[in-house]
């Protein structure tokens, strides 16, 4: 199970390397790190509750 997990976190992470979102979205951390004076990362959230879940962390809800 442990190598099935760790197969599929590097699938993963060489999808989102391949479409660049880490790339499109380094400028704008790095614009917020130098703003805030904070260290800025970028998480994927691997896994929501529900759809109405994640409409509603995107309108700012809880």
């Amino acid at each position: 199970m442990t190598q099935d997990r760790a197969y599929l976190t590097s699938l993963g992470l060489g999808f989102l390397g391949a479409l660049g979102i880490v790339d499109a979205a380094q400028p704008l951390l790095d614009g917020l790190a130098e703003r805030s004076g904070e260290l800025v990362r970028l998480a994927v959230a691997e896994e929501l509750a529900g759809s109405a879940s994640a409409s509603n962390l995107l309108r700012g809800g809880s």
